[in-house]
C-alpha cells in the first residue's frame, strides 16, 4: 500500500502524490489511513498534494476514513489537488453503495 505513496518532483516544487487509482474501497480506506505519517512529518503548511482518485471505488467507510485523515492533515498542507471528472454510483439491492470516480480528461 505504502507504494502508492511517495514525494515527486514536478517544475522544482515537491508534491506529496497519494495514487489511489483503480483502489477498491477497502484499499483506499487503508491509504487514507496511513497517509497522515507522511504529511504530518513535514513542517505546517508546506505539503504540495496531488490524490490521483481514476477508478478508485468509494464506500462509506472509505469516506469516512479519508475525513478522518484530514483533520490530520490540514495544518500540514500549503495546497492539495483530487481532481475526479464525475462519479458514478453502482448499486446492490436498489440503494447506492459505491462511488466510482471516472478518469479526468486532459484538454
Amino acid at each position: 500500500m505504502e507504494d502508492r505513496i511517495r514525494f515527486i518532483e514536478h517544475q522544482g516544487k515537491r508534491i506529496l502524490l497519494i495514487d489511489v487509482s483503480n483502489c477498491s474501497a477497502a484499499e483506499l480506506a487503508k491509504i487514507a489511513q496511513i497517509v497522515p505519517s507522511y504529511v504530518e512529518s513535514e513542517p505546517l503548511g508546506s505539503v504540495l498534494l496531488l490524490a490521483d482518485f481514476t477508478g478508485a471505488e468509494f464506500d462509506r467507510i472509505a469516506i469516512d476514513r479519508l475525513k478522518e485523515s484530514t483533520v490530520f492533515d490540514r495544518p500540514h498542507l500549503k495546497q492539495s489537488a483530487w481532481p475526479c471528472i464525475s462519479i458514478r454510483y453502482s448499486t446492490r439491492h436498489g440503494k447506492p453503495m459505491i462511488l466510482k470516480c471516472d478518469p479526468v480528461k486532459s484538454i
